[in-house]
């Protein structure tokens, strides 16, 4: 199986990608030099190419077995040095195995995703080319991971697969690279000097969005960092494939809600693979799922280091695992090293020595370097539906309520949660934004979650296009710094995905009233209101407590309205356009023509064609008791008038709605008395 063809062998030719001049071009990013710098390290995280990978060079068996290549190369990013330890021997080839741990009923409840009573048959679901999974909440695919390495200034994708607590298991090369500036020159070998590890990653809860900037996928678990890794002398010295094998020391124990699958040293004659591919054609620009495949009989032979399968692998597969389904466990047997794309892949073998290392390294950790119980406050994306705004065509300072959530996906109390929202112009949410509301909430405790509801108002903002999102901080210091979020990649932000557009109008203070049950009370002073939006409506109602004359009104420097007068049961009594000054609209009921009956009345004002705003307009509402009239229709009008006019009258019956009598509103009751009604 083990070729050395001048062209590139089906195993030896790398998984890599041409690195490209630059990222994706911003588009249509305002804001200041800051935004622009957050949102190009996000955009980077997300969106990073996958590892760049020179050839390898060939050893044989014999070469391989060489104490010298399997010598433990330890590397400490806070001091910046490596060193190296001897290997232990290595042993005969076996059966032995590290046993799996899938997380109890305490883990995250499973989404209810149907693809996953499909998927978790494994080989019997799984195809050529592989299959993207966009629910990877689940085990086993939720302890298979998404690696972005940081080399200098270069971002790189690979996948990995968590063994231990807070360990994950990846190719050499994604933690060691002897090319990371891909310019065919080995001078610059290094290891990575940053590494953020993503278990989970899908598009269930906040599909691709907005040309892929930041937060297009989820990441319910946050970001877990590398502080510590390990590989093999073989590799970093003599860059020998078959040592293409490394482990990484995260900074919390992620293993003990991811779980993991368990490693065996025997080779299958078919196996699962999976990884978080980002290499186009082969899969689409800037997706951010997890691939999975499997085809009978897949396994083309091994040796004692090597795995070769017949299988499309891909740049960004690098470092996921290759394993034996057999219900109810899974066992890796190889990690993803190279590919040709097309249908030939190899994998580094989990050899009795790669098993025993491994587990000998869990341990070392634990005693030397215990990750610390802290928070880490993220986005709930377990479930979809866990966040909402209430509308997203609104004029400023319209109320809005905004459904959020939190998940404490750490391993201590957040105490008290602070939530702020803001409203962005480039999708990027930080402190540089504009603020529109604060709310605070009690603590969360390690796993677990909380949806609320946060009701506030329309910043006064330029009119345009923003989007909408919170960050949550808690009280007690998170993982990474993510307290801080103006320029820098932290994980507690959330953002919905639709944005809002901010009419150039302002909303009257009778909002929200866009329907009979939001209906403000319509009483004799006059209310200046506004429409500001395509589908704005204003409701009023009033009460009569005897049969009336009403006159009710609209006016105002420019606009076009429509009104309806409506019953209690909203049945319309009477429509008018333009009935009023302008294109303003009026409804008149008289005593003696059609009065109103006592009882309840809806107003609904809306704006004409619905597709233009009405900045400012009044509505007005008179009332006069056909009683009354009747009074001052059998003489005594004269009287009053002489004594000083009408005045104020005394509130109809229904004291609680009461309202104003303007005398100037009582001529068509002088008419109605002239022609001797």
């Amino acid at each position: 199986m083990r070729t050395n063809s001048a062209d590139g062998s089906a195993f030896k030719s790398p998984i890599r990608t041409t690195l490209l001049a630059s990222l994706v071009a911003l588009a249509s990013v305002a804001g200041s030099a800051q935004q622009t710098e957050e949102l190009d390290k996000r955009r980077q995280l997300l969106e990073a190419p996958p590892i760049p990978m020179p050839r390898g060079i060939e050893y044989s068996d014999a070469e391989s077995r060489d104490p010298e290549m399997r010598r433990i190369v330890r590397y400490d990013p806070e001091t910046g040095r490596a060193s190296i330890e001897e290997g232990s021997q290595l042993p005969p080839e076996g059966n032995l195995f590290a046993p799996p741990y899938v997380p109890g009923v305490s883990a995250v409840p499973d989404r209810d995703d149907p693809e996953h009573a499909e998927a978790e048959l494994d080989g019997l679901r799984g195809g050529t080319p592989p299959t993207p999974l966009s629910n990877a909440t689940t085990y086993p695919w939720v302890s298979i991971v998404k690696l972005v390495m940081r080399f200098g200034n270069f971002f790189y994708n690979c996948s990995g697969f968590v063994f231990g607590e807070f360990q994950v298991v990846t190719a050499g090369h994604c933690i060691y690279n002897h090319d990371p500036n891909d310019d065919g020159s080995t001078a610059d070998a290094a290891w990575a000097d940053e590494v953020w590890i993503y278990p989970a990653q899908g598009d269930v809860a906040l599909p691709a969005w907005n040309g892929g900037l930041a937060h297009s996928s989820d990441q319910p678990y946050g970001p877990s960092k590398m502080v510590f890794m390990r590989s093999y002398t073989g590799w970093t010295v003599s860059q020998n494939l078959d040592y293409d094998f490394g482990s990484i020391t995260l900074d919390r124990r992620i293993g003990t809600y991811t779980g993991w699958m368990g490693m065996e040293a025997t080779v299958a004659s078919a196996l699962n693979f999976s990884g978080y591919p980002t290499e186009t054609p082969y899969v689409p620009s800037g997706t951010p799922l997890q691939y999975f495949g499997f085809d009978s009989g897949n396994v083309n032979g091994s040796t004692s280091f090597r795995i070769g399968l017949d299988a499309f692998i891909y740049g960004g597969h690098s470092g996921g695992p290759s394993w034996r389904f057999s219900s109810p466990n899974r066992w890796v047997e190889g990690v993803h090293s190279t590919s040709n794309r097309v249908g030939a892949a190899e994998d580094t073998r989990l050899n009795q020595t790669n098993i025993d290392n491994v587990i000998a390294w869990a341990q070392d950790d634990e005693n030397v370097r215990p990750p610390f119980a802290r928070p880490e406050l993220v986005e709930y994306t377990h479930a979809s539906g866990q966040k909402a705004i209430s509308k997203t065509l609104v004029g400023r300072g319209e109320p809005i309520v905004v459904d959020y959530n939190n998940y404490n996906a750490g391993f201590a109390n957040t105490g008290t949660i602070t939530n702020r929202f803001f409203f962005s112009t480039n999708g990027i949410i930080s402190d540089l934004d504009t603020l529109a509301d604060t709310s605070l909430d009690a603590g969360l405790s390690p796993n677990t979650f909380r949806t609320a509801s946060e009701a506030m108002t329309v910043p006064p903002l330029t009119a345009g296009t923003y989007y909408v999102g919170w960050i949550s901080s808690s009280a007690v210091p998170e993982y990474s710094g993510d307290a801080t979020c103006t320029n820098d990649p932290c994980s507690n932000v959330a953002i919905l995905p639709t944005p809002v557009t901010v009419e150039n109008c302002d909303a009257d203070g009778y909002e929200d009233d866009d329907s009979s049950g939001q209906a403000n009370l319509l009483g004799a002073s006059t209310q200046s209101r506004s429409l500001c939006e395509t589908g704005d409506e204003d409701w009023a109602f009033f009460n009569l407590a005897e049969s009336s004359q009403v006159i009710l009104q609209t006016d105002g420097p420019a606009g076009d309205t429509r009104m309806w007068l409506r019953n209690a049961g909203l049945s319309q009594i009477e429509f008018d356009d333009d009935g009023g000054p302008g294109l303003f609209s009026l409804i008149d009921r008289f005593c003696g023509v059609d009065p109103l009956p006592a009882g309840l009345y809806y107003v609904q004002i809306d704006e004409f064609g619905d597709n233009n705003i009405v900045q400012n307009y009044d509505l007005d509402l008179d009332v006069v008791a056909c009683s009354l009239i009747e009074i001052f229709s059998d003489g005594f009008e004269s009287g009053a008038r002489r004594e000083g006019g009408l005045g104020r009258q005394p509130p109809l019956a229904d004291s609680s709605h009461a309202l104003e009598l303007h005398p100037d509103r009582l001529r068509p009751v002088e008419n109605l008395h002239e022609s001797g009604t």
